[in-house]
């Protein structure tokens, strides 16, 4: 009924997003789900509680334990909150019922929700309820997992088109460091039978969600938003285009889908137009079942009731494991009759699973023509680079023919030629890279069983000369398998080699990966001077691993831009040098210097370069700045890079931020941490523009010469995963594999279906990444190495879960490495398989490790393969301050049979745990506390696409640490 006239109308017209009682008042859609929360001095506008456990959605003002200190609307009025939680629960919120709801449907809400590290849990998750199946089932909508600092955020999710009533519900799922606010909600543009606004922004790079695209419900299936690399190996992206790390859409190929299928996405209406409009988007097309990707201009007639489409693009099959940039100028978007038009992205499925097509970064420029530029970015170069012309150094090896490339005939071996095969142990090498498919040509060195260790094959370039111009020599590489040993390259003058000018050493995933070297500057060569470049590989020590190139070139001018600052151009990232210095930085090989350090980062020879802090003639403290470029605010990126101390220097990391009166120090080191380049990261919060200051301190102290060397700086979006902590779902975070055997293998079910587990620990999904030993790469007594970044000295929990089953005689590790000392520190070992599960471990680590100076150490996960191999895999890795948490585990647990063994626990401890001696240089043996637990994998309480629900929900809390 209607409060202002007491009319009674049409139950079905209440919250239908279209007022039908008299206004103003307009009461049918008063309380609607449209909320402040502020009314009659608290209210829930209609949305409703409807949690299964006791942990609520709660009407709170002012400040709340781990929220917001006030509402968003007004700062003294109301918001909804869960609180802090420790047990898994989530809390439902409800709203009332509405719709239908046309297509460009939205939900808005601000909300707050402060997780201060990577390994927080907590998130917000959206499901809508439909009255097509009674209200029975709930399908997910979207998830929220982005940390909001200490502010409120605007999030938007797309609902789109429903044609019958339903309800949104909204779960919280706090941390228990953690609580969840909600405040401004509103559904937004949701009506169905009148004409929806025109000119919201059509501009995307999907990192906040879908913007104003909005899925075809009248198509055969959907378009997916992820971060992640898509769950078919050899198709589809492994980055996104914006950032390397961010998100994008693509259409999954796999099944239930069919040849022909179809996923619509479509823009928001736009005005009609007479001018010319200018459309950009990245596409991405790998994969040998590549279907095709149409773009449509769609016009709206003015009763909306006819729909209009015209094909202005169109791309099929593969090109590549590369993004494209797409231009296209609309033309004639104004005619009698329309009421707007919109942007369609038309995906079809092609003829099998392995063609997963992807969209990026979505851009409109109104009243603008497009230029005719073409630019690509490839694997491990997220950032566009200038697709260059041809040159007679150019070979992609599709002709079936080395080009005008030759093979080395005084070497025992040769290069070859070759398509998509299965090698004898096991290997699947199923694409070249130009075409991502298994027609596509690329050179591979074939195995020979008289190969012997060191023996060589080299692949020699055309002439090129020397002069003062730069040039950049480009190449992909693949080097997998557990005996990889070298890929370099050479420039040959008059037939000497010299030394190597670029390096890659051991394993590096069965991935094509991007090369690039700049050949300007070689100390080597005088100008003029005809030189050759040679692309060489050592063979390991038996037939276990290859290593293929493809597609070289040589262009004039620098190297691609790339996201990493790995100082090989001259004008070394824009970096100054602080004018009040009184040394400075400067940008150093070195074969220069021969003292320090011995190779840089970004090539591993001497020939690469670096930024060096050094002077002999200084009697310290002295200090020196080197300044990045501005950076834009950020609530959060993680600023990551390589490092080199000898001696005594100290290094500290500040952001100089606009506004702010003086610099904040992040990141302090001291002291040498040996001769090994060491990754570090640190987060920064900027809530203004800001520049990255690197200050080295030289002491030189009894006069012994201090020197600090930094290299391969990035910035990444997103905050740093906590020190010694990662899941591997975005990569090995922190931690790099070190010089041994062979390498941990990340990877996951759906990303190599044969031989690997068919859950991580982390999302208990095919999908989830985790570190594993390849057991068709690995031969026994053979050592695997990951190292963790350098962490500060004192009393840390080490957590992590194995999955340890059929594996005789294996060995898993940890160990501490005191850098200052290089001495390896066994904490915990076992050799002991505990069958098809994850089991979760828990180390106290000794309050001291070293007698010495050290300031900082690493952790080291080491794996040694048994006679028999089996499943041997580690996923998510936790450090945190002080001891271990003591509390009773739920689970099962399986009690240690093996041999007793005292280790380090304080005074009068004994506990019990294996023991396998280490026999390396330099070891000693410092035994901490351990505890073991031992139970089946924790289900994954996350989101699914649909869910039921009866008369309780549930969901299963994790495991807890045993003692």
């Amino acid at each position: 009924m209607c409060v202002e006239n007491g009319h009674c109308i049409d139950k079905r017209k209440v919250c239908d997003f279209k007022i039908d009682c008299p206004t103003p008042g307009g009461s049918d859609e008063a309380q609607c789900g449209t909320c402040t929360f502020d009314n009659n001095n608290g209210t829930l506008c209609s949305w409703e509680d409807h949690s299964f456990s006791d942990l609520n959605w709660i009407l709170a003002t002012g400040a709340t334990n781990m929220g917001p200190s006030s509402d968003h609307t007004t700062g003294n009025g109301f918001y909804i909150t869960v609180p802090p939680n420790n047990f898994y629960k989530f809390a439902s919120l409800r709203s009332p019922t509405v719709g239908p709801a046309g297509i460009e449907c939205q939900l808005k809400f601000s909300y707050y929700m402060n997780t201060q590290t990577a390994m927080n849990s907590s998130r917000i998750s959206v499901y809508i309820r439909n009255e097509n199946d009674n209200f029975t089932s709930f399908t997910y909508i979207a998830n929220i997992d982005h940390s909001t600092g200490p502010e409120w955020k605007q999030n938007v999710i797309n609902i789109g088109y429903q044609s019958r009533r339903f309800f949104i519900e909204i779960d919280g799922i706090p941390y228990e460091k953690t609580a969840i606010g909600i405040d401004d909600v509103e559904f937004y543009n949701c009506q169905s039978e009148t004409a929806p606004e025109l000119g919201l922004s059509i501009n995307c790079t999907f990192e906040n969600g879908w913007c104003n695209f909005f899925q075809d419900t009248t198509a055969d299936f959907q378009w997916t938003r992820t971060n992640i690399q898509t769950s078919s190996a050899n198709a589809g992206p492994d980055f996104d285009h914006t950032s390397g790390s961010g998100y994008y859409v693509f259409l999954e190929a796999s099944s239930p889908r069919i040849p022909g299928d179809h996923a619509r996405l479509i823009s928001a209406l736009q005005y009609p137009s007479s001018t010319p409009q200018c459309l950009t988007f990245w596409y991405h097309m790998y994969g040998s079942d590549i279907g095709t990707l149409n773009v449509f201009v769609q016009m709206i007639s003015t009763d909306l009731n006819s729909t209009s489409s015209t094909l202005v693009w169109t791309k099929s099959g593969a090109h590549g494991n590369q993004w494209h940039r797409a231009t296209h100028t609309l033309d004639n978007l104004n005619s009698t009759g329309m009421y707007g038009w919109r942007i369609a992205f038309d995906g079809v499925v092609g003829g099998g699973f392995l063609g997963d097509i992807a969209l990026d970064d979505i851009g409109w420029s109104p009243n603008t023509i497009c230029s005719a530029e073409k630019i690509t970015t490839t694997l491990s170069q997220p950032v566009a680079s200038t697709t260059y012309p041809p040159t007679i150094y150019d070979c992609n090896f599709e002709c079936n023919c080395t080009c005008n490339w030759k093979n080395d005939n005084t070497t025992n071996f040769t290069w070859a030629v070759t398509q998509a095969m299965i090698w004898s142990s096991g290997i699947v090498d199923d694409s070249d890279h130009t075409t991502g498919a298994t027609f596509g040509y690329y050179m591979y060195f074939k195995t020979n069983p008289s190969a012997k260790f060191n023996d060589t094959t080299r692949l020699i370039s055309p002439d090129l000369i020397s002069t003062n111009d730069e040039k950049c020599f480009r190449f992909y590489y693949r080097m997998y398998g557990s005996n990889i040993y070298q890929l370099n390259i050479y420039a040959r003058i008059n037939g000497n080699l010299g030394k190597a000018l670029w390096r890659r050493e051991g394993n590096q995933g069965n991935q094509w990966l991007f090369g690039s070297l700049s050949l300007g500057g070689n100390h080597q060569q005088t100008i003029g001077q005809p030189y050759q470049l040679v692309v060489e590989n050592l063979i390991g020590k038996n037939f276990l691993g290859y290593i293929s190139v493809d597609d070289l070139a040589v262009n004039s001018g620098p190297c691609p831009i790339s996201s990493v600052c790995d100082f090989e151009s001259s004008e070394q990232c824009d970096y100054i040098n602080d004018p009040t210095n009184t040394i400075n930085w400067k940008r150093s090989q070195a074969e220069t210097d021969s003292s320090f350090p011995s190779i840089d980062v970004t090539y591993s020879t001497s020939y690469g370069h670096f930024m060096l802090l050094k002077d002999k003639n200084t009697t310290g403290p002295v200090y020196s700045r080197l300044i990045t470029p501005h950076y834009p605010s950020t609530s959060g990126s993680c600023l990551r890079w390589y490092m080199l101390l000898e001696n005594a220097p100290t290094l500290n990391i500040k952001i100089d931020a606009v506004n702010i009166l003086n610099s904040t120090n992040l990141y302090t080191i001291h002291g040498t941490y040996g001769k090994q380049w060491r990754l570090a990261q640190t987060t920064i919060r900027s809530t203004s523009s800001y520049q990255v200051i690197f200050e080295g301190i030289l002491n030189n102290a009894n006069k012994i010469i201090d020197s600090l060397a930094i290299d391969d700086i990035e910035m990444k979006s997103g905050v740093c995963e906590e020190l010694g902590s990662c899941d591997f779902e975005n990569g090995l975070c922190g931690f790099q594999n070190i010089r041994s055997d062979f390498s941990w293998k990340r990877t996951s079910h759906s990303t190599e279906v044969l031989n690997t587990l068919e859950v991580d620990h982390t999302t208990n999904s095919e999908r989830g990444f985790y570190l594993w030993i390849d057991r068709e790469q690995s031969v026994k007594g053979q050592k695997a190495r990951i190292e963790s970044e350098i962490m500060p000295i004192g009393i840390r929990c080490i957590s992590f879960w194995s999955y340890l089953n059929n594996t005789l005689s294996a060995e898993l590790n940890v160990y501490i490495h005191d850098l200052q000392l290089d001495i390896y520190s066994l904490i915990w070992s076992t050799n002991k398989p505990r069958g098809p599960f994850w089991v979760y471990r828990e180390i106290n680590t000794p309050p001291i490790l070293t007698v010495n100076r050290t300031t900082g150490y690493t952790i080291v996960y080491e794996a040694i393969v048994g006679s028999n191999t089996g499943d041997f895999a580690i996923d998510d890795l936790l450090t945190q301050p002080g001891a271990c948490t003591q509390t009773t585990t739920a689970g099962p647990t399986t009690p240690y049979t093996g041999p007793s063994t005292t280790r380090y626990a304080g005074p009068s401890t004994t506990t019990t745990g294996p023991t396998t001696p280490y026999t390396g240089p330099s070891t000693t043996r410092y035994t901490g506390t351990s505890t073991t637990t031992t139970r089946p994998t924790t289900p994954y309480t996350g989101p699914a696409t649909t869910r039921y629900t009866g008369t309780s929900r549930t969901p299963t809390p994790p495991p807890s640490p045993e003692t």
